[in-house]
């Protein structure tokens, strides 16, 4: 399942990057930098794009100590959004930006490139802070084989 994000660096303006004390999660590619947000980092966060064009960091999922009126879960099942099963949260759909995605195992996870992103849910728990759940479907035979997961995410204009 889905495991992190990385971004490009030069994909986010560099005052959103010190405003969020993001510098910690730099890390280095191929002579390039990236920043990395991964399901087991404190604070579980993700760079969300709002519908009305606004960049933010939204806490990532939920898990059984945070809020209690969301479901505990790290993501969203694409068939689920669509069967109206998370309307009775008020989601609204937003981009994850990301230039590549972490799946497969936690302890070794298979990076794999992204063009543009990826969609996810955004909620507001009991006290109105934002908390996005990406939207996941079952895998494609090309990227269970690569990943060996069952689940991808739902990325924006491609298809594995």
């Amino acid at each position: 399942m889905l495991e992190g994000i990385a971004l490009a660096f030069y994909e986010l303006p560099l005052g959103f990057i010190e405003g969020h004390n993001l510098p910690a999660r730099v890390h280095g590619r191929g002579g390039e930098r990236e920043l990395r947000f991964v399901w087991s980092d404190f604070p579980r966060v993700l760079p969300v794009w709002l519908p009305e064009g606004r960049l933010v960091l939204a806490a990532w999922g939920n898990r059984r100590d945070e809020s209690h009126t969301l479901p505990v879960t790290r993501w969203a099942s694409l068939p689920s959004w669509e069967q109206g099963r998370w309307a009775r949260y008020n989601p609204t759909l937003v981009d994850v930006p990301a230039t590549l995605v972490a799946d497969g195992r936690p302890e070794l996870p298979v990076w794999v490139s992204v063009r543009q992103g990826l969609q996810a849910l955004l909620a507001r728990d009991e006290m109105g802070r934002p908390r996005v759940f990406p939207l996941c479907e079952p895998s494609s035979y090309y990227f269970r084989i690569m990943t060996r997961s069952v689940w991808m995410p739902v990325f924006i204009g491609e298809r594995f």
